[in-house]
């Protein structure tokens, strides 16, 4: 994950396993504050492994999270589990997650 003041890059590794279906697409969500409130960010192609979220705040918390969609459904969340506070810092961050 890279993050700047006004936007963050999310990154993740495909998932291991597909539940039997090809993955389709990836959904984002995230979440401001503590209120655990997830709004959808937007769905991109199964061929994409990082997204770049902008327009936030900075000085605020967001929480992220990513799914993996096929015809069976969404899988498991991925979640950064430390909320992000929108400042200038870089680091490296690559979710698994397993959809059954």
């Amino acid at each position: 994950m890279e993050r700047n003041r006004s936007s963050v890059e999310l990154c993740w590794s495909k998932p291991l396993r597909d539940g039997g279906a090809p993955i389709e697409s990836y959904v984002i969500e995230k979440s401001e504050g503590r209120y655990h409130i997830w709004t959808p960010v937007d769905e991109i192609s199964a061929m994409r492994f990082n997204y770049r979220v902008t327009g936030l705040l900075e000085a605020h918390r967001y929480s992220f999270r990513v799914a993996a969609v096929n015809s069976a459904g969404i899988g498991h969340w991925a979640t950064v589990k430390v909320p992000v506070i929108s400042i200038r810092l870089k680091c490296a961050l690559s979710p698994l997650f397993v959809q059954t």
